[in-house]
């Protein structure tokens, strides 16, 4: 299983990849590539990215490639909306790779303001590392994995981390635990100390799940709820919720219905505006191309669209992320379409209506725009565009791309943390910020100060209640992307 794991992230690194309702018409949007990777000799600002792009609390995008740099293990790169790079760090910049290889995953902002991210290798064993970087691009290792014989903490972490308003860091490692190697949830407190709240294939047979990917869901409560590849009932992957105190239960098994229509290998799973789950799995499905399915928080599974059901399979197969933006819709990538390895990116809605919005490598050959998208998806910015990331293609080395693509939703805000009681700080990011006359919680006024035009700093008023976050600014009234839960 290790071997695999090994295989698949080096695959990951070098190669970068990894029956429903009917397709509809195309569209008005606009797609950009903003930067060619490779572009400067020896590939010092890096080749084939891979994290997911993030947005930072000075309105840039961050993210980071698999190799190039200065030592050829990977960069973390500053991307302005426009299209400008900056190389902030260049990993294997300590002697053994101490810092860390390939960062992996996606990033995440911290309720610090860092950015905080994992590394696929590296660190002093070898086995990955958790960091954070200030948007200067200081870096500093927190974690490294495997420290223990038999690393009981896990190995190879896949990196989609999310945080909490306590400043706690939760992520996944694909391998490792003292169960199979089938891998571990493990929580990172602001002190450096790390948690293993679960090490999956604990029950015979791995009933429980073994190989846990794609990001984690954190309820107000404490809960956790998240996917696995492999394992379960059907050794064809699971959706789980996880306590505080480390307790599992498998929500749903794949692959329980004949022919695996019901989907197999989930890798993405979001919690709806509607406080349903929606996700993808990569295989299953009435055309074994991969499904997009809606389960409630009991575990009731349907089916809403099956992958490759368009000829030719021009609406993608084997989707590897979502997201759902502002419009109540939900975004994705699917590696495979007309061609070996083109990929698209799809909008499909609640109820399953696909359409496609843009296919890659579909430029007569030249792949200009990329191809093999990278299977961490998209992101929304809170200038309402999208933006992600191609593994190859591009006008100059085959290196990859970095891209845009406007659908013209509208300007939102987006908070940090997304829950707390009254008077928690909030840092409030968005656009043209600059000049805001007011800021309320569900309608609550609050104190605020504006830090720049990217970013404003806030306190949860006493008798706020869950609800949006809204700000008055000269250009109109902006609303965030999700609910702020007050907790009480």
């Amino acid at each position: 299983m290790q071997r695999d794991i090994w295989i698949l992230g080096k695959r990951a690194c070098a190669v970068l990849a990894l029956c429903g309702a009917t397709a509809i018409a195309l569209p008005a949007q606009t797609f950009t590539v903003l930067y060619d990777f490779c572009s400067q000799v020896g590939c010092m600002d890096g080749r084939h990215p891979f994290p997911a792009l993030m947005q930072g609390p000075d309105g840039n995008i961050y993210g980071g490639n698999c190799a190039g740099g200065l030592y050829r293990n990977g960069t973390i790169y500053k991307l302005t909306p426009g299209g400008q790079m900056t190389t902030l760090y260049n990993f294997c910049s300590q002697t053994g790779c101490a810092d860390g290889a390939y960062p992996y995953g996606s990033f995440v902002v911290g309720i610090d303001g860092n950015i905080y991210g994992a590394t696929w290798f590296g660190g002093s064993t070898g086995y990955g590392t958790l960091f954070k970087m200030t948007t200067g691009g200081q870096l500093t290792r927190l974690y490294t994995f495997c420290p223990q014989a038999g690393c009981p903490d896990g190995e190879y972490p896949w990196g989609y981390l999310i945080t909490d308003n306590q400043g706690n860091i939760y992520g996944t490692a694909s391998a490792g635990g003292p169960h199979s190697s089938a891998g571990t949830v493990f929580r990172l407190a602001p002190n450096g100390a790390l948690q293993v709240l679960h090490s999956f294939c604990a029950l015979r047979g791995c009933t429980d799940g073994r190989v846990p990917n794609g990001g984690l869901i954190l309820e107000p409560g404490g809960t956790l709820y998240g996917s696995t590849q492999s394992g379960g009932a059907n050794n064809k992957g699971t959706v789980f919720s996880l306590t505080a105190h480390g307790g599992l239960t498998t929500l749903y098994n794949f692959c329980s219905q004949s022919g695996c229509a019901d989907g197999a290998v989930p890798n993405s799973l979001v919690l709806g505006t509607d406080g349903n789950f929606y996700g993808v799995a990569s295989q299953g499905g009435a055309m074994n191309r991969g499904t997009f399915f809606k389960m409630t928080p009991a575990g009731q599974l349907v089916t809403l669209y099956s992958f490759c059901s368009q000829p030719g399979c021009a609406d993608g197969s084997a989707p590897w992320s979502l997201i759902q933006a502002t419009d109540g819709n939900f975004y994705g990538i699917a590696v495979g379409a007309t061609g070996p390895d083109s990929g698209t990116i799809f909008e499909i809605t609640p109820s399953g209506s696909l359409t496609v919005l843009h296919t890659f490598c579909n430029s007569g050959g030249a792949c200009t725009d990329g191809w093999l998208p990278s299977n961490t998806g998209l992101f929304q910015h809170t200038n309402g565009a999208f933006y992600g990331t191609v593994s190859k293609g591009g006008n100059l080395t085959n290196a990859g791309t970095a891209f845009s693509l406007s659908t013209g939703l509208a300007p939102f805000v987006m908070t940090v943390p997304v829950t707390g009681n009254a008077g928690t700080a909030v840092q409030i990011l968005g656009t043209n910020l600059t000049g805001a006359t007011s800021v309320s919680f569900n309608g609550k006024a609050a104190a605020f100060t504006v830090v720049s035009s990217s970013e404003i700093t806030a306190t949860v008023p006493a008798g706020a209640t869950t609800g949006p976050v809204r700000v008055v600014t000269p250009g109109g009234t902006l609303s965030s992307n999700v609910s702020f839960t007050v907790l009480k």
